[in-house]
């Protein structure tokens, strides 16, 4: 890479990100108005805000352990730009933090979606889909996933006989909002149980540059009944609850994680 070219890359991730050094630890939303929605307040501490950053870059803590956070815009497109600049700046774990349509008419909104498995229709995710399938790391047709070892952590933090976290298959598309009822069908045959519009992309584009991801996900409307979050607040209110708990947990074993990282054990 010439000189020039690592300068022009320097200047783009300050003005995306900013200037400031980065924890490893980044959670990835797409719109500003989620820090509010998702209550981040609640479960963080926010220690300083870099409002002149595209992504409007924050640190927070959850006690000891330091992260931020991007707003990386809607879409796939608008999130691959901040992953890029994100693994150019070392950030090694990512963490989708957003809201997405429910396809199982039974889901309740309000409940906690880990994504296992990733499927999509955006470009970013079929680029690098395919890239992973020409690397032999993925077969042609199989969906993504999100790093085992950030899954396991999210796992441990759900118990069995709690309706409210399930564990299962986002699709994402860039087509949100038009779903049509035979969409919605599409994605019950395919297994899934939400569609949002970044997750696929944050899995194969992660698995591309060698970061850590899960997405964790919550229901803020049900596309096979009609139900929104709006018209059933307390519901959205009492999943934000156990949303929380599972990022808590899923970060503080992401720093353990590190650790061990750091200490050569491990992978």
């Amino acid at each position: 890479m010439s000189k020039a070219l690592e300068e022009l890359n320097q200047i783009r991730s300050e003005a995306i990100l900013g200037r400031m050094p980065l924890p490893s630890i980044a959670l990835f939303t797409s719109q500003e108005k989620k820090l509010a929605q998702l209550h981040f307040a609640d479960f963080l501490s926010e220690e300083e805000a870099v409002p002149d950053a595209l992504a409007k870059t924050r640190f927070w803590r959850l006690g000891a352990v330091r992260l931020c956070s991007f707003v990386t815009g809607v879409g796939s497109a608008s999130m691959d730009r901040i992953l890029v600049s994100a693994a150019a700046r070392g950030i090694r774990y990512v963490i989708g933090v957003e809201s997405c349509g429910i396809v199982d008419p039974e889901t309740s909104v309000g409940t906690t979606i880990i994504a296992s498995s990733a499927l999509g229709d955006g470009t970013p995710y079929r680029y690098y889909r395919n890239r992973l399938a020409r690397m032999g790391v993925l077969p042609r047709q199989s969906p993504v996933g999100p790093s085992p070892a950030v899954l396991a952590l999210a796992q441990a933090a759900c118990s069995p006989e709690d309706p409210n976290i399930r564990v299962g298959r986002i699709f994402s598309t860039d087509l949100i909002m038009h779903e049509s009822h035979h969409v919605v069908k599409r994605y019950a045959r395919l297994q899934c149980l939400g569609a949002d519009m970044e997750t696929a992309t944050l899995y194969a584009g992660s698995a591309f540059m060698g970061i850590r991801a899960l997405g964790v996900l919550i229901g803020a409307d049900n596309m096979s009944t009609g139900i929104h979050y709006l018209n059933k607040r307390a519901a959205f209110e009492q999943g934000l609850a156990r949303y929380h708990q599972v990022l808590r947990q899923v970060i503080r074993g992401i720093d353990a994680l590190q650790q061990t990282d750091n200490s050569g054990i491990g992978n």
